[in-house]
């Protein structure tokens, strides 16, 4: 049996995403900093600064494609047509994501992998096409998407390292020199799924 075989299908309709411009900036990379999932704060982020201010000065091609997120953070609002076993509340996710080390001027697909059960709508099955953005002449671009999260029975959550979310970034023709990919694992679940322990809605 296939890991994603008892995952229910979600319906095109229960998808809402939007997407928002953000100004590339030294501040916007620094705000996603950790070192072992604790944030870098005081003396050492300061001596970072500068190193960080130092990088941006550099050629795009100097660096390696990486696509990264600074900031997630989660909404609710009120549930305006509650039906029996689902949440009284809906959440949104709005994640803030960058990249760096990329072609000027080329778009870069970016997506969401390892989303399990979200029909494929152009990069492949269980997957999420997110915008693709094109690079400023230093090779830079970011944007913020917010997503309202898609209400799954606690009995479908999966924590396996390998099946976490993924943030892709893929640029150039696969084989050729142009190509340039990069990817960001352990994206919290929470961007795409609302998780809940109540039973599923069509529970007698």
């Amino acid at each position: 049996m296939s890991i994603v075989d008892d995952v229910g299908q979600i319906a095109d309709d229960q998808i809402e995403m939007r997407f928002e411009p953000l100004e590339v900036s030294p501040q916007l990379v620094m705000d996603g900093l950790t070192l072992w999932n604790t944030p870098i704060k005081g003396e050492a982020l300061r001596g970072l600064r500068a190193g960080i201010n130092e990088l941006f000065e550099m050629r795009w091609d100097a660096l390696p494609a990486t696509v990264g997120v600074s900031q997630i953070s989660i909404s609710t609002e009120p549930n305006l047509f509650p039906t029996p076993w689902s949440p009284p509340e809906v959440t949104w996710a709005r994640v803030s994501i960058f990249g760096y080390g990329f072609a000027p001027g080329v778009p870069v697909l970016t997506k969401w992998n390892n989303a399990f059960g979200f029909p494929d709508n152009g990069v492949g099955a269980n997957s999420i096409q997110l915008q693709s953005p094109v690079p400023d002449g230093n090779g830079r671009f970011a944007y913020q998407v917010i997503h309202r999260g898609v209400t799954r029975p606690a009995a479908e959550w999966r924590w396996e390292g390998n099946l976490q979310l993924v943030l892709v970034a893929q640029q150039g023709q696969p084989g050729l020199p142009n190509w340039r990919q990069a990817h960001q694992r352990y994206i919290p679940p929470h961007v795409l799924w609302q998780w809940v322990p109540y039973a599923p809605t069509n529970a007698p």
